[in-house]
């Protein structure tokens, strides 16, 4: 039993990853010729990736669904079926394929500039077409309006990868601010204080020069104050 659980748990995750990959790249042609299954462990692999880029959408018989799920590959699901932990696992592949999206772009980019005969739609039309949201299928693009689109895309992932960054940094620059401002405001308050100790300072200095020259003259004014209000008295009293 446990055994069995193990094996159903890798098959449902297995599937799920390739179902939810081959829905990004668009793959498609997927018999059961093209799905390999390794019993022991429950793992699948996807073989023959000829079909790809949404290029079943363009056969004799139009593959529409985004991935192949039939009654067989569903009843090896186990008694949840896609509700469990094929579901499950297929949000968190999602999720994580949010995340890398700038490295999986950077890496699908090289089929806009070189793109292999098998998966061209026409001589312009190169670009694949699971690239190509809210357009018409019908609808002819230039090299030049494809490679266009793909620097539109990467800019908008790598500005909204940037986004909470940008913001981190805009409120780090406001504390910043408001800090520098405090600041600004407690060196003006510094520097009215020192005004008013500078003035008396002048004041000082004037009064040390004088008491300087009073001490270097013996004839100084301030030396013979002493003398001069005593006679002053002496004569007041006569």
């Amino acid at each position: 039993a446990s055994e069995w659980w193990s094996v159903t748990q890798t098959y449902c995750r297995s599937t799920a990853v390739m179902c939810m990959i081959g829905y990004i790249i668009g793959l498609g042609d997927r018999h059961l010729d093209n799905l390999l299954v390794e019993f022991t462990t429950g793992q699948v692999v996807h073989v023959d990736y000829n079909v790809c880029f949404e290029k079943g959408k363009s056969l004799r018989v139009p593959e529409r669904v985004p991935f192949r799920m039939t009654q067989n590959i569903e009843a090896a699901l186990g008694f949840t079926g896609v509700e469990g932990l094929f579901h499950i696992s297929c949000e968190d592949i999602l999720k994580i394929l949010r995340r890398g999206r700038e490295t999986l772009l950077t890496l699908l980019e090289a089929f806009v500039y070189d793109p292999l005969i098998d998966w061209t739609q026409s001589e312009e039309a190169a670009f694949p077409l699971a690239f190509r949201a809210n357009t018409d299928m019908g609808a002819r693009q230039t090299r030049k309006e494809m490679e266009w689109e793909v620097a539109e895309g990467m800019l908008i992932t790598k500005l909204a990868e940037s986004e909470s960054q940008w913001h981190k940094n805009r409120e780090n620059l406001c504390a910043a601010l408001i800090a520098l401002e405090k600041y600004l405001c407690d060196i003006a308050s510094v520097s009215e204080y020192l005004l008013t100790f500078q003035d008396k300072i002048v004041k000082l200095d004037k009064e040390i020069s004088i008491l300087s020259e009073a001490i270097n003259a013996p004839n100084h004014p301030l030396i013979t104050t002493q003398d001069r209000l005593s006679e002053q008295s002496r004569l007041s009293a006569e």
